[in-house]
């Protein structure tokens, strides 16, 4: 009797350049149109690019090409649809988009943008949070945007609003939260 195959092994290569200028996260990967209209050029040569539907079929135990390679987008940024998107379908590289849709229709920015926001326009550039712990924070200091990061990853129970209030207040950055969704009324 065959045996089926349980697993599939994939390697990961994250194809990005980073963008210093964009505003949100400075540990974003990010690459120009025609940079990454490269990079799935190169993709498209060397691999046989595969969708989630050849993945899960792989995972029941059918073979895979040679090469495979797999294309995901996370969160569900408009360049993936304005940029991405477009050269994919030039290039005919098949891709998987992971859209978090609240935050598209409910217009809200990510909590680590919100964070990346806060340390940028902070008006004090030492201070102090005290929620979920105390936590003396020098916001000018390299590594300030992963230790505030770590907190929401490491800290079960997090009430993630009350935390970015928090920073707000005390990094004096009101203006750099973003607004609370728009609940329509009768």
């Amino acid at each position: 009797m065959p045996q089926r195959r349980t697993s599939v092994s994939l390697p990961i290569i994250t194809i990005a350049d980073h963008d210093a200028s964009y505003p949100y996260d400075p540990n974003v990967a990010d690459a120009t149109p025609a940079q990454f209209r490269r990079q799935m050029e190169m993709l498209a040569r060397y691999g046989t690019p595969i969708g989630i539907d050849d993945l899960i079929r792989a995972i029941g135990g059918a073979p895979l090409p040679r090469n495979p390679v797999m294309v995901t987008f996370d969160d569900g940024y408009r360049s993936c649809h304005d940029v991405a998107l477009p050269i994919l379908r030039a290039v005919g590289v098949r891709a998987t988009f992971f859209i978090a849709t609240s935050f598209v229709t409910e217009r809200k920015l990510y909590w680590w943008e919100q964070i990346a926001l806060l340390i940028g326009k902070a008006k004090h550039k030492t201070t102090a949070i005290s929620y979920p712990y105390p936590i003396a924070l020098d916001l000018e200091r390299p590594g300030v945007f992963d230790t505030l990061t770590d907190v929401v990853k490491n800290t079960n129970d997090l009430d993630v609003d009350r935390f970015l209030d928090e920073l707000v207040i005390a990094s004096g950055s009101s203006g750099a939260r973003r607004p609370r969704p728009i609940t329509p009324t009768a």
